[in-house]
């Protein structure tokens, strides 16, 4: 993220609540030391989506943001360093749309591309935490910046992605799947590996998968 949008977004002061977001990190099935993305395929404390999927700038009163669309804003939160991340900014992926809010009361969300599913994943070795709807802003795992070689394939044994991939510093790694998917996320790290079935097909579906446990 650049100096003048992180900037910029503090003065603006946006900010999610999270359901089903990131937590402190608990105890996984082993002890241990607590703790990019990829393409496959406020003027007032009201609510506010713009109808071609980006932010409604006179409500969210973020004119740095005008015509940033959802992926655009995923990414650049998602890349953040731990070290530059906005206390009280709150952005939590669900499958249709990005929910953005701020400690003022100040919200807006931004549509998720109608083709695209954002799924963000944290394989872990020692410790992980529960999460259901990724929080660009306040999850953290304990693999950052780890190179990991990543593999999904589709119901029909399709490869959809198959290469190696570095989390940010956050632990965690994005990915842009298609929509309607159901299919197997395999991660290998350190001569460990892991495997979960994933869905991109119901509007429920979690954006935040942390319990690839490694072994």
């Amino acid at each position: 993220m650049s100096r003048r949008f992180a900037t910029t977004l503090a003065a603006s002061a946006l900010s999610l609540v999270v359901l089903a977001g990131c937590s402190t990190a608990t105890a996984g099935p082993s002890s241990g030391t607590p703790s990019g993305t990829v393409t496959a395929g406020a003027a007032s404390n009201t609510s506010s989506t713009a109808a071609n999927g980006s932010v409604d700038v006179a409500k969210a009163g973020v004119e740095e943001l005008k015509g940033a669309d959802a992926r655009t804003l995923v990414d650049k939160l998602e890349a953040t360093p731990l070290s530059q991340r906005r206390t009280d900014l709150r952005a939590s992926v669900r499958a249709d749309e990005l929910q953005l809010s701020d400690t003022s009361g100040n919200k807006a969300s931004v549509k998720m591309p109608a083709d695209q599913f954002y799924l963000s994943f944290a394989p872990y070795v020692n410790k992980t935490h529960d999460c259901t709807y990724h929080s660009l802003t306040t999850c953290k795992a304990e693999l950052g910046n780890k190179q990991m070689h990543v593999t999904i394939t589709d119901a029909a044994g399709a490869t959809v992605i198959d290469q190696d991939l570095t989390a940010a510093d956050n632990g965690f790694i994005g990915v842009w799947l298609p929509r309607n998917i159901t299919g197997t996320l395999t991660v290998s790290y350190d001569g460990k590996s892991a495997s979960q079935q994933i869905s991109t097909a119901k509007a429920d579906d979690p954006t935040c998968l942390t319990t690839l446990h490694l072994a």
